[in-house]
């Protein structure tokens, strides 16, 4: 999992073969709390989706270039064994799978929005700021055993969850059950 920010703080994290996330330029003494990682690692692949804004990338956007983060995760699937297989043949090979998406400007005319291109996606989204901040703005230290937790997040409207018709990437259609491809 990576986290490119346009301010420089780049933070790349890696989860070893026992389960555990490690991140770059961690101090002598400094431990990440993996409950808190973890958490925090979640929040950056499920991102929620209100709207589409559009197939055409525009500047205005700032979805490419400098100005955007962007967070890059490999994830490992297991494929299907074949239908023939033998009960006595190696399970398939392990398939790493590589997505990103990038957190752009703020939506004029919209509060709280900014918008977001997936690389699994010809679309550009809205999405609700908060369920970005992390990517934007949460420092390493924040994730280190010992830190101060961090307030509660507000649901974003309503009686908690998402607005209706939001998505997250690839998750659940909109509201009237078309999926953009």
């Amino acid at each position: 999992m990576s986290v490119h920010r346009p301010n420089g703080t780049n933070l790349d994290f890696t989860k070893d073969s026992e389960g555990h996330w490690t991140v770059n330029g961690l101090a002598a003494g400094q431990v990440l709390d993996q409950n808190t990682t973890s958490t925090f690692i979640s929040s950056l692949v499920n991102v929620r989706m209100l709207e589409p804004a559009g197939k055409t990338v525009k500047p205005e956007m700032g979805v490419d270039g400098s100005g955007a983060t962007v967070v890059t995760w490999t994830a490992t699937s297991t494929p299907a064994a074949p239908e023939a297989s033998s009960a006595d043949a190696p399970p398939p090979a392990a398939a790493p799978i590589t997505q990103s998406y990038r957190v752009g400007a703020e939506v004029p005319g919209q509060t709280g929005r900014n918008y977001v291109k997936s690389d699994t996606s010809p679309y550009v989204f809205q999405v609700l700021k908060n369920t970005v901040t992390n990517a934007l703005e949460k420092p390493v230290d924040k994730l280190l055993v010992g830190a101060a937790p961090d307030p509660a997040p507000k649901p974003p409207q309503g009686f908690g969850g998402p607005p209706p018709g939001a998505m997250g990437f690839g998750v659940h259609p909109p509201a009237g059950g078309r999926r953009p491809r």
